[in-house]
């Protein structure tokens, strides 16, 4: 009478009517972040705009940057959730450390309590890609890439974010052919270009960015518009 035969098997696909709930802890709320170490300095930028699980833009205003001590900064992309729970955490943890060595942490110390931390989380990863950014124990640029699960590299330069494939090959062929030593005000050139090069062609990247310029003296903040549509 139904349609169906007793005995057979049947999925909730196979019943008219039948709707199937599921969770998902995870929404990328985009953007990109960039970094380049010096030898005594560190640039790193991200973009302002924050977009929901339909892409719609919930935020222009959304820095995804934080300064962590003064010669550190973070740049979290992803699930921004996720990102704060992460600043919380290591923020927490540099706390601790400072209570309990008596002593400022250091960019190297901090890159790897970060790896820890998101390595104890592996089984259920924090979804964001984390790059950190500072001068460390020996007065140079440091920059700090992550995967999911906590894996650290020190690189020279990178990006991340839903800009990254675009940001890279750019940072490459700017920096790599370079006819002069790297200075603040050319790295700063080139991270405003790179988020240039992620703004024109990403449509989760846009409406301006913060570059934090990190030396031994601290972190100067500068703004930049972007693309707004």
């Amino acid at each position: 009478m139904n349609g169906f035969d007793d005995g057979d098997v049947y999925t909730a696909a196979d019943v008219p009517d039948i709707y199937k709930h599921s969770f998902d802890p995870y929404v990328c709320n985009g953007g990109s972040i960039v970094a380049i170490a010096g030898e005594d300095f560190v640039t790193i930028a991200g973009d302002t705009r924050m977009v929901n699980e339909d892409d719609a833009i919930v935020s222009r205003s959304q820095s995804k940057l934080f300064q962590l001590t003064p010669m550190t900064a973070i740049g979290s992309v992803g699930c921004f959730a996720d990102t704060l729970a992460v600043v919380n955490v290591i923020k927490q943890n540099i706390h601790m450390y400072q209570l309990t060595h008596l002593k400022r942490i250091s960019t190297d110390a901090l890159a790897q309590m970060l790896s820890i931390s998101m390595y104890s989380h592996r089984f259920f990863p924090y979804f964001v890609s984390n790059i950190v950014a500072g001068i460390d124990r020996n007065g140079k640029g440091a920059v700090f890439s992550y995967d999911p699960i906590g894996h650290h590299e020190r690189k020279a330069y990178d990006a991340a974010g839903t800009g990254f494939e675009l940001m890279i090959p750019a940072m490459d062929y700017f920096i790599k052919n370079l006819k002069e030593p790297l200075t603040i005000e050319i790295a700063a050139e080139i991270t405003r270009k790179v988020m240039i090069v992620a703004d024109n062609k990403d449509v989760y990247t846009g409406d301006s960015a913060i570059m934090y310029i990190i030396t031994k003296n601290g972190v100067e903040a500068k703004k930049m518009p972007l693309r707004k549509d």
